[in-house]
C-alpha cells in the first residue's frame, strides 16, 4: 500500500516482548530508493536514545491502530550498538548492525574501515529540497509516498506554490538525475512545462493504479510495475 511518510511516522513498534517505541524518520538508498532502516524513538524503553531497525525485522502492519511489528527482543534493541541517527551512515555502522542483529548484508563487498558516504539519507534531511526540472527550478519537496510492502520510496510531493498557488504534484524518484547535497537540490528529467500540467495531487486522496497510471502516462514514463 502507498502510504506518506508523514502518515507512517509516528506508528508505535512493537517488539515480540513489548513497545520499542514510535517511527521518527526513514533512511532510503539514493541509487536504487529502497527503505534500508527506520529510525525508532525508544521513547520510554530506552530514554533519549533512538536506533535503526531494518525492514527485514518487520512484521505485520495493524492500519487500524497504527502499530507494525518488530521481530527481535527488547533484550536485542538495548544490546545493539549506537549509530549516528543523523545524517549520512557510513558502511562500518551497517556492517556492525547487520552483525548484531543477523541482518543480511545488502552491499557486495564488507570492509569495515570504510568510511565514505554510502548513498543513504533521511528522509527528514531531503524533505525542503529544491527540485530543478530540465529548464530550471520548479518547487521544493513537501513529502515522501512509501510503498509499505516492498518498503520502497515511489514518489516526491513537489509543492509548486511559487508558480501555482496551492498546487502540489508528484514525482516519482526514478527520474531523479542527481541529488546535489551542496545546493539542496534535486534535479529531474522532465521539463518545468510537464511538471506544471501534471495532475494535481491532492494528500487526503489514496494513490491507486488508476492515479499512477494516469500520472505515468502524462509524464509518458514507463509504468515500473510492469
Amino acid at each position: 500500500m502507498l502510504r506518506h511518510t508523514k502518515d507512517v511516522k509516528g506508528s508505535k513498534l512493537n517488539l515480540i516482548d513489548g513497545e520499542l517505541g514510535k517511527i521518527k524518520d526513514f533512511y532510503f538508498d539514493d541509487q536504487v530508493w529502497t527503505i534500508r532502516y527506520l529510525v525508532a524513538d525508544t521513547g520510554k524503553f530506552l530514554p533519549g536514545r533512538e536506533v535503526l531497525i531494518s525492514p527485514v525485522s518487520l512484521g505485520t502492519i495493524d492500519e487500524k491502530n497504527k502499530t507494525i511489528k518488530v521481530n527481535l527482543t527488547k533484550e536485542m534493541v538495548e544490546r545493539s550498538p549506537s549509530v549516528i541517527s543523523e545524517g549520512s551512515l557510513l558502511r562500518r555502522d551497517e556492517v556492525i548492525l547487520s552483525e548484531h542483529y543477523n541482518w543480511p548484508m545488502y552491499w557486495e563487498e564488507i570492509t569495515i574501515e570504510v568510511e565514505e558516504d554510502i548513498h543513504l539519507r533521511s528522509t527528514k534531511e531531503v524533505t525542503g529540497y529544491r527540485i530543478e526540472a530540465i529548464d530550471g527550478e520548479i518547487g521544493a519537496i513537501g513529502n515522501f509516498v512509501i510503498d509499505d510492502l516492498s518498503w520502497t520510496v515511489r514518489y516526491m510531493v513537489v509543492d509548486i506554490k511559487k508558480i501555482l498557488p496551492s498546487r502540489k504534484v508528484l514525482l516519482a524518484l526514478d527520474w531523479i538525475e542527481r541529488i546535489d547535497e551542496v545546493e539542496k537540490k534535486i534535479v529531474v528529467n522532465v521539463t518545468k512545462d510537464r511538471i506544471k500540467s501534471a495532475p494535481q495531487y491532492k494528500p487526503e486522496t489514496s494513490i491507486n493504479r488508476i492515479i499512477e497510471t494516469e500520472l505515468f502516462d502524462h509524464y509518458k514514463k514507463e509504468y515500473y510495475w510492469r
